[in-house]
């Protein structure tokens, strides 16, 4: 789920969690929003968030359940392996 073909797709998880990190903060910042720096956690955890107000309109979309499972578990991964 959170290797494989994902990953020769989007590249390094942590990276790539990192730059939208970086492009969400500028945007944040650019609409006055936000004065601190997201993290890659952050980003997992929103993405989750995403993830979790699809399934409650569908709870039991598995698509949706996967992919959340799959964000926070890329949350062990980049912080135990980069």
């Amino acid at each position: 789920m959170i290797y494989g073909d994902r990953e020769q797709t989007y590249g390094n998880p942590g990276k790539n969690l990192e730059t939208i990190a970086a492009f969400w903060t500028h945007y944040l910042k650019a609409r006055g929003l936000a004065s601190g720096s997201l993290t890659y956690e952050d980003v997992a955890y929103l993405m989750v968030l995403l993830k979790v107000a699809r399934l409650a309109n569908t709870p039991m979309h598995r698509d949706s359940q996967v992919d959340a499972c799959g964000y926070m578990a890329l949350v062990e991964r980049v912080a135990n392996h980069g």
